[in-house]
């Protein structure tokens, strides 16, 4: 699978490549400090660094995902969507060997387990980690996202949204275009490709313009 994410700018927390990134700062200048206040008291009240690693991946899994984000309250949406902005990558990938094969994700990366085990234990969706990257690196833990789950998680999140916003709302165009189950004609494998290009454009985008701001 060719994947196109976030940014082709790696971060301090990547993985490395171009999968995983850190996106520009919010230049609003509110959500992030709510998210932080709200992020701080809720992972205080839900402790789960001391939690291992097997159990937090018996706590969801994609296919009750849909559950978790369905009940997720207000103030963990917006948590939620600090993380996805700052920390996390929405990024589309399609198949050359498949011609109708697309995959749309979001994923968070950091080296930091407590809010990425957060993210799993209320979103749902697949937990991993510690993963070494390499021996002079912290090693890293990754939430990921993925089908009509992260349409549902998506929409929920938009809202409180500020970087991704628009780059969420095709993400979820795109993901109940792929989840129709309907034959893929001439029409629709053009409509597919057009959504693809679209995401690529944005995350393109934030991509340069993230380059701009890291010059001296």
């Amino acid at each position: 699978m060719v994947h196109t994410t976030c940014s082709l700018i790696p971060s301090a927390q990547s993985t490395g490549g171009v999968s995983t990134t850190v996106s520009d700062a919010n230049t609003n200048g509110q959500l992030p400090s709510i998210c932080q206040t709200v992020g701080t008291s809720m992972l205080a009240a839900h402790p789960v660094q001391a939690v291992p690693t097997r159990i937090l991946r018996a706590l969801g899994s994609h296919r009750d995902a849909v559950g978790h984000i369905q009940q997720a309250p207000d103030v963990a949406l917006a948590y939620a969507a600090g993380l996805v902005d700052g920390e996390g990558c929405i990024g589309v990938g399609r198949n050359p060997h498949r011609t109708y094969s697309y995959s749309v994700s979001v994923r968070i990366v950091m080296t930091e387990r407590a809010p990425v085990a957060f993210m799993y234990r209320t979103f749902g969706g697949r937990f991993t980690g510690p993963r070494q990257r390499a021996a002079h690196l912290r090693p890293v833990y990754e939430w990921d996202l993925t089908g009509i789950a992260l349409a549902t998680f998506l929409t929920r999140i938009g809202p409180y949204l500020q970087g991704k916003r628009q780059l969420a709302a095709t993400a979820v165009t795109f993901v109940r275009r792929l989840r129709t189950g309907k034959p893929v004609g001439a029409e629709e494998a053009a409509y597919r490709q057009t959504l693809f290009t679209q995401m690529r454009r944005l995350i393109q985008q934030r991509g340069k313009a993230r380059a701009r701001l890291l010059r001296p």
